[in-house]
C-alpha cells in the first residue's frame, strides 16, 4: 500500500477516521512522522490543503488499528489557518498536534531560494541498500541508493 492510501482519511461527523497501516513501524509502534500525517491529512481537509508548519507531541505508542483524529481550528487568518488536533485510538490518545496551513497560491510576498540540490547520479548508478534482517519493516517501504563515492 503506497503512502497515499496509507495516510487516507475519512470524515464522520466532526472529526475523522482512519487506521494505523502495518508495516509503517519500528519495532511494532508507528513511525511518528507516519502518525504526523496521518494527523495532518484530517488538518488539511478540516482548514487549509497546505501544512506550513506541524508540531506533535507524542503521548503513546501508536499499534496496527482504527484511529480518530478531531481538528478544531483555532484561529483563522487571511492567509493562514492554526489547527490543533487530537490522533486517538479507542481511549488513549497517541498524539497531540498543533499546525498552521494555507494555501500557497494565495500567500503574497517574496520567495527566495538560496540553495541548489546537489549533483548526484542517475539512480540506476547508485548502489540500492536492501533491508538486513532484522531491519524494521519501515525500511521496505523506502527504494534507499546510495551515492557510488559513498557506498
Amino acid at each position: 500500500m503506497n503512502f497515499a492510501a496509507a495516510t487516507a482519511v475519512r470524515k464522520n461527523g466532526e472529526d475523522y477516521e482512519s487506521e494505523i497501516v502495518d508495516g509503517w513501524d519500528i519495532g511494532g509502534n508507528a513511525n511518528g512522522g507516519y502518525l504526523m500525517a496521518l494527523a495532518a491529512r484530517a488538518m488539511a481537509e478540516a482548514s487549509r490543503p497546505h501544512p506550513v508548519a506541524v508540531n506533535a507531541h507524542f503521548l503513546s505508542p501508536g499499534r496496527p488499528g482504527p484511529v480518530r483524529i478531531n481538528p478544531v481550528i483555532a484561529k483563522e487568518g487571511k492567509r493562514f489557518s492554526t489547527v490543533r488536533a487530537s490522533l486517538t485510538a479507542g481511549d488513549r490518545t497517541l498524539v497531540e498536534l498543533l499546525g498552521s496551513f494555507s494555501e500557497p497560491g494565495k500567500v503574497e510576498g517574496a520567495t527566495r531560494v538560496d540553495a541548489e540540490p546537489p549533483e548526484l547520479p542517475p539512480p540506476d548508478e547508485c548502489i540500492r541498500a536492501e533491508p538486513n534482517a532484522g531491519a524494521p519493516s519501515l525500511m521496505e517501504r523506502f527504494d534507499l541508493r546510495i551515492h557510488p563515492e559513498d557506498a
